[in-house]
């Protein structure tokens, strides 16, 4: 059917279709060393940073040492230093805002009181300003291992944290062998509420938590459990690779359910979200049978003979039962960081890429051994709508990404190399290392006016477009004076036409992929229409 007016709220750009995000503003931060931003949060119309720094020598914006630290910046919104403070007792690996204060938590790592032989998990509240109002090392006296450690705030002001452990005492209340998972949960002055593992003899692992909208929480991980010991109820699929474990708790940390997904080979689950009617369950996947047949995974192999790692999506029901699983990426190895749900019901989903094929199109490194950030939007039933790389031809990744809109985020990670391409820092220093990248993204059409009136009269069909545009007048309309322009985004002009009939079908195969403005202007109206090239 015709479709005369036709708002697009999404671009879709499928088979290597690109989006409209462009980098609004963007800083990149340095010792002479290799520096890390592991996670960015906002503080009023300001940013937090966090990361870690080897500062061994001089130089770059780092003031606070010449030494490793936790390298904690603030600054505004368009990347300027606002302070800056170097931090020595503990690293750090998340930052999450306070829910319902304007207070801050830091998930790390600390060989601190009462355990100060040996590592352990750090937890601390901070304030704006930088200042600790409260930390705390959990754990014991064995220690735990230097691997996944995370943090979410929860609904009444306190902070869950997870991290891999191979022990109990002291904190840690249960170990089932092996390599576990472990999670804390803490009120907002940091006394502990309860403690969770969740494991079996073999190698498990948490990845991530977030609270639900019962209130409750949805576990992330992997692990080769075997069904009979520790608390995981379903095996792996088969005991030579690791499968996605996913626990539900309630508020109280009681299990309510867990699954396990997988295939012959290793696949995990790294971050989890809480939808209305179920969960996103995003991770990776190197399989192509059992739970993950049918996902569409793309096949390449490592020198070893290994599988390379596609993103693996799961959208589940309230009860980890699988609606849909697809795998997004190409022949190289692909991971996944942060994902959010938008208002039309689909998906945004942050991470990296090596490949230069399949789902991926425009990755700008110059090796497959080097990794860009690599962004793409599915919709509600795992359709991908668009993807998008932004980085240089060395290495850029992201950690922590912040959501401030369906078309605007802010995103914290690293980068190797300035100017190249996407990647355009006024701080970089050659020969420094990585450093932090920080840099503000925005979809610029979404601005775009359109003036809609007389549509209603006017049939502009299909719109995506491939091939041919269509444009129908009334059999009662004047085409006296009437012209028909399209522009592309730069305000060029692709074709200017003065109507000679009723319909009219213009040929569009020649031009670029992309958003165009039609513009159809007569003595009596001027009417500017969205239209996509695909």
């Amino acid at each position: 059917m015709f479709r005369s007016l036709y708002i697009l709220l999404m671009f879709l750009l499928p088979f290597g279709l690109f989006s409209q995000m462009q980098i609004t503003w963007q800083q990149c931060y340095c010792g002479m060393e290799s520096d890390l931003a592991v996670d960015v949060t906002q503080s009023g119309d300001e940013f937090l940073v966090l990361g870690r720094i080897s500062a061994a020598l001089s130089g770059g914006q780092v003031t606070c040492t010449n030494d490793d630290a936790t390298w904690l910046l603030k600054i505004d919104n368009i990347g300027n230093i606002i302070w800056q403070k170097c931090i020595f007792h503990f690293g750090g690996h998340k930052m999450q805002k306070a829910i319902g204060s304007d207070y801050y938590f830091i998930t790390g790592q600390t060989i601190s009181e009462p355990y100060p032989d040996v590592l352990n998990l750090y937890l601390s509240k901070m304030d704006s300003s930088g200042l600790i109002i409260w930390e705390r090392t959990l754990g014991n006296i064995i220690g735990i291992d230097d691997y996944h450690f995370f943090g979410a705030s929860t609904n009444d002001g306190g902070i869950i944290g997870s991290v891999l452990i191979f022990s109990k005492g002291g904190d840690i209340t249960s170990w089932y062998g092996g390599y576990d998972g472990w999670v804390i949960k803490l009120d907002g002055e940091g006394n502990t509420d309860w403690d969770f593992t969740l494991g079996s003899q073999n190698v498990d692992a948490v990845t991530s938590v977030e609270q639900t909208m019962d209130s409750g929480y949805i576990i992330a991980g992997y692990g080769m459990p075997d069904g009979i010991s520790g608390n995981i109820t379903t095996p792996s699929y088969t005991s030579s690779g690791t499968d996605a474990v996913i626990f539900k708790l309630d508020s109280l940390g009681n299990v309510e359910w867990d699954k396990t997904y997988g295939g012959s080979y290793n696949d995990h689950a790294t971050r989890a979200i809480s939808l209305p009617d179920g969960y996103l369950i995003a991770g990776g996947a190197t399989s192509d049978d059992g739970y993950c047949e049918g996902s569409g995974w793309h096949e390449g192999y490592y020198q070893t003979g290994d599988r390379t790692l596609d993103t693996w999506l799961i959208r589940t029901d309230l009860n980890g039962v699988i609606i849909w699983q697809r795998c997004y990426g190409g022949s190289q190895t692909e991971s996944v960081s942060r994902i959010f749900s938008t208002s039309d019901g689909g998906f945004v989903i942050f991470g990296s890429t090596h490949s230069f094929d399949g789902d991926v199109i425009g990755n700008s490194s110059n090796s497959t051994a080097k990794s860009s950030i690599w962004i793409f939007k599915i919709n509600s039933t795992g359709d991908l709508i668009w993807q998008q790389c932004i980085g240089g031809f060395a290495s850029e990744d992201v950690n922590g990404v912040i959501q401030h809109s369906d078309y605007n985020y802010t995103i914290a990670g690293k980068m190797s190399y300035s100017p190249s391409f996407d990647v355009d820092c006024s701080n970089f220093i050659p020969a420094s290392g990585y450093n932090y990248w920080v840099l503000g993204i925005s979809d610029t059409t979404v601005n775009i006016n359109e003036n809609k009136t007389g549509l209603n009269k006017i049939d502009i069909y299909p719109n995506p477009v491939y091939e041919t545009l269509n444009i129908d007048f009334p059999t009662n309309y004047n085409l006296t004076q009437t012209s028909i322009k399209l522009l592309d985004l730069n305000g060029r002009i692709t074709f200017d036409f003065e109507p000679l009939s009723y319909k009219n079908q213009f040929d569009i195969s020649k031009l670029n992929r992309g958003l165009y403005i039609l513009k159809i202007q007569s003595d009596k109206f001027f009417i500017t229409e969205k239209i996509i090239i695909q």
